[in-house]
């Protein structure tokens, strides 16, 4: 780590260790909030932008039609872009269509569990909260169901770090690490006094305070690894947790994703130069610029439910037919059987096999062949959530 990289400790300090005899440097941050933040007028333009359009987004999901449809497609997502940074390879096609197949490849499959195990791990502490307070106790256990089976399963998840580790390219030394967190023995402390800034009353702009707390726990860095992911997690879990969003709609993995060298030098420049404002300025982008995009989707897609609903009315099939597409907009590809036994659906197998089929003439999904059986998959729907996901660029994260 250049120690001469550092030259500012506005937001924390390097302390000198041992460890089986070798001397090095770890950072520590500084306790939240900083002494004081410069508004510029543009950060309070941003500021004002990113909040408006984040209350709108929220808004959306008070209106949502059927809010346990349509924010699966959402959350699935934020968990394909999320894991994107941290250079998992799976698509937002794939997360939708593959979900509960076999997968051939290992690598694939780890990529996969990932995905998944971040979905549960969302759904997971939202319902959490329902009944409980933040806690280190909750953020363990959402670390724990996130990191469950796959890449970092040997990395005692769900329990802080019991070693010092290094931020840096792929193999990278000690000595060359870009950044080392703070020593294990301190971890717990840190954590406590985190999530008593999150918790408390201030006058600080909401979306200043979840910036602040997004860089503290990535310099934090408290577990072993999966603490991007449960840091980006945590950003939506939290505006859930303080009524700022009502469903979670938001996918600011993608900004991240598209801007990903920023968002490592943002998060980065805090630590080695103090730049607070840079970073908040770059947090405030992205919710505004996501959460103005995410509305857009949702607009889309309930516009296009109105469509559909439109077409079979007019193609005079059975309500419970309609109903039945209309559960596709959770995108999720369903069989025969399975539609057969869905009990809101209560049709036979016959009559299941006749929906879909005529749902297929309509051009509002497509059948594609899984092993002896058919699956029925809403390919345009996909499309409009996948956007330009597939574009982009995939490159390995600093570990």
């Amino acid at each position: 780590m250049d120690l001469d990289e550092f030259t500012n400790e506005r937001a924390g300090c390097l302390k000198e260790v041992s460890k089986d005899g070798e001397n090095f440097h770890t950072f520590e941050p500084h306790s939240l909030p900083p002494e004081e933040i410069q508004y510029s007028q543009r950060m309070v333009r941003l500021i004002e932008d990113a909040a408006s359009n984040l209350n709108d987004l929220s808004g959306t999901g008070r209106n949502l039609p059927n809010p346990n449809i349509f924010i699966r497609p959402y959350i699935v997502k934020e968990a394909v872009l999320s894991s994107q940074i941290e250079g998992t390879q799976t698509t937002f096609e794939e997360a939708i269509v593959a979900e509960g197949e076999d997968i051939e490849s290992r690598e694939r499959q780890f990529d996969m569990e990932e995905v998944y195990n971040y979905v549960d791990a969302l759904k997971f502490g939202i319902k959490q909260l329902e009944f409980k307070e933040l806690s280190l106790e909750l953020i363990k256990n959402i670390h724990r169901r996130l990191m469950s089976g796959v890449r970092g399963k040997d990395s005692s998840p769900g329990e802080f770090r019991d070693t010092f580790v290094h931020i840096g390219d792929l193999g990278v030394s000690r000595e060359d690490a870009d950044f080392i967190p703070m020593s294990p023995s301190k971890i717990e402390p840190a954590m406590e006094e985190l999530v008593t800034f999150m918790k408390k009353e201030t006058d600080m702009p909401y979306l200043v305070k979840s910036a602040l707390t997004h860089y503290q726990f990535e310099a934090i860095h408290p577990f072993k690894d999966g603490n991007g992911r449960l840091g980006r997690l945590l950003i939506v879990l939290d505006m859930i947790r303080n009524d700022k969003l009502s469903q979670p709609l938001l996918y600011l993995s993608e900004y991240f994703n598209k801007n990903k060298t920023q968002y490592y030098d943002r998060l980065l420049n805090v630590s080695k130069r103090g730049e607070y404002e840079e970073w908040i300025k770059f947090f405030l982008r992205a919710v505004k610029n996501q959460s103005q995009k995410s509305s857009e989707k949702a607009a889309s897609i309930i516009e296009k439910q109105k469509e559909y609903r439109k077409q079979l009315r007019e193609a005079n099939v059975p309500d419970k037919c309609i109903h039945l597409m209309e559960k596709f907009f959770d995108l999720q590809p369903r069989t025969i059987q399975e539609v057969e036994i869905d009990e809101e659906l209560d049709v036979s197998y016959q009559t299941a096999r006749n929906y879909l089929k005529t749902l297929e003439e309509e051009g509002l999904v497509v059948s594609r062949q899984k092993g002896r059986e058919k699956v029925f998959v809403p390919q345009e729907l996909i499309q409009i959530m996948q956007d330009d996901t597939e574009h982009i660029k995939i490159s390995p994260p600093p570990k």
